[in-house]
């Protein structure tokens, strides 16, 4: 009996430990609607990148979901589009905050075509990036790599009076900076954890 408390016990405390809460998967979470509505930022560019919900190109090893969201930076599209991730009344998820434990975004990205580049993640409302964060991504075409951006009170560049304000907009700058070159990410299982 005790050791089965024990174990009780041990297994309570990694489920809480490793908490994660997910925002966007790209599968049908049973409400008829969307997790988000993935599109351009800027749908005014020329250029336009490409953006739809697609089957998973790769699922195995990290990410076996079965669909994901396709970005397609179109060549000469503008320097500063992005893969928006937007929230309202059409989707089923409205956003979220930072108001709790978790405050560290996880999302796993793919490329087809590069094996080191940048990515600039804001995370806000309308215009407003209430946190950013860029990274440096070195990973193997066409393989799926975890991304994680700590927006934690130990971040010193995090400005903390924004945890409670409510983000309903997420942007994925590839490369931020740079005319988009052609080149194809795929994006999938933005969560929020500890």
């Amino acid at each position: 009996m005790k050791n089965q408390i024990i174990l009780c016990f041990v297994l309570l405390l990694t489920v809480t430990i490793n908490a994660q809460y997910t925002i966007v998967d790209f599968e049908d979470d049973g409400k008829g609607k969307p997790d988000t509505n993935a599109t351009a930022e800027w749908t005014g560019d020329p250029k336009l990148p490409e953006v739809a919900i697609v089957a998973n190109p790769n699922p195995s090893g990290i990410n076996t979901s079965a669909n994901v969201v396709k970005f397609v930076e179109t060549k000469g599209s503008n320097k500063g589009n992005s893969l928006q991730l937007a929230f309202n009344n059409s989707t089923a998820k409205t956003g979220h905050s930072f108001a709790g434990d978790n405050k560290v975004v996880k999302l796993m990205v793919y490329s087809e075509n590069q094996t080191t580049f940048d990515i600039l993640l804001e995370i806000g409302s309308g215009d407003t990036a209430n946190f950013s964060q860029t990274k440096t991504v070195n990973t193997t075409q066409n393989t799926w790599t975890e991304v994680v951006f700590d927006f934690s009170a130990k971040n010193s560049k995090v400005n903390s009076d924004n945890y409670g304000k409510w983000n309903s907009q997420i942007r994925l700058h590839f490369n931020e900076g740079k005319k988009g070159e052609g080149d194809t990410y795929y994006v999938d299982n933005y969560v929020l954890t500890n």
